[in-house]
């Protein structure tokens, strides 16, 4: 089955945050999990790509929660979980576009 495991998680440091914030404050959950499905996409094409990408900003989003401008601080402790998240997410896409190309994973040996 082709799918990323897009995680979110608010660390040690958000939990902390979160007792010294406003009781209004929105955070997200502790630990989000969200499947982004690309089986049915040519990850060779660059529009199999930029679907994909779509389609992994959009979970990201549902991961982190949503923003509140009422809210400064926890809007940008959303922006950094996105941030975060996405990295992660495109990490595990590009690998699974190297695949899709044939160049197979790159693995990395010394002695």
């Amino acid at each position: 089955m082709k799918i990323l495991h897009i995680l979110a998680a608010a660390g040690a440091a958000s939990a902390a945050t979160l007792a010294a914030s406003p009781a209004s404050a929105q955070l997200p959950a502790a630990s989000e999990q969200v499947i982004v499905r690309y089986s049915d996409l040519d990850l060779s094409s660059q529009a199999g790509q930029a679907r994909l990408n779509r389609r992994i900003l959009t979970a990201v989003q549902i991961a982190c929660g949503p923003e509140s401008d009422s809210d400064p601080h926890g809007k940008n402790l959303i922006r950094e979980c996105r941030h975060r998240t996405f990295d992660q997410a495109a990490s595990q896409a590009h690998g699974a576009i190297a695949q899709a190309r044939g160049q197979g994973p790159s693995v990395l040996a010394g002695r």
